[in-house]
């Protein structure tokens, strides 16, 4: 089975990239980085106030240690991308991208002929 675990590159203020883990979660509605990538790239971490994040196969709300704009592009690919991500502690990936940017960078695409075939009637 597919886990969506792709590899994008992280770059950096002085425009060196490193490449990591990054899995799209269709289901999540936020942009996600573990905390030991902001660490090891130096990034500056910004005040979160925004809610908890509760992971879909928990009841338990995780709050951000806060919030920062990376800048990465897919492997071999050439566009680059910013985006804001909250930071956690997490082990399942190294970035998460969610929802809203899949569907903005094209991951995402709806195919209206499985969906006509699923409302079909007799």
């Amino acid at each position: 089975m597919e886990d969506f675990t792709r590899y994008i590159m992280l770059m950096s203020r002085d425009h060196k990239s490193l490449k990591r883990r990054v899995k799209v979660d269709t289901g999540a509605s936020v942009d996600v980085v573990d905390k030991s990538v902001v660490k090891e790239r130096g990034l500056d971490i910004q005040n979160y106030s925004g809610p908890g994040l509760v992971p879909f196969t928990s009841q338990t709300s995780i709050m951000p240690i806060g919030q920062v704009e990376i800048s990465w592009h897919g492997v071999g690919k050439p566009k680059t991308y910013t985006n804001t991500f909250l930071v956690v502690d997490m082990d399942e990936a190294d970035c998460i991208l969610g929802h809203a940017t899949s569907s903005k960078i094209g991951l995402l695409s709806f195919n209206h002929e499985i969906l006509h075939l699923g409302l079909a009637t007799p």
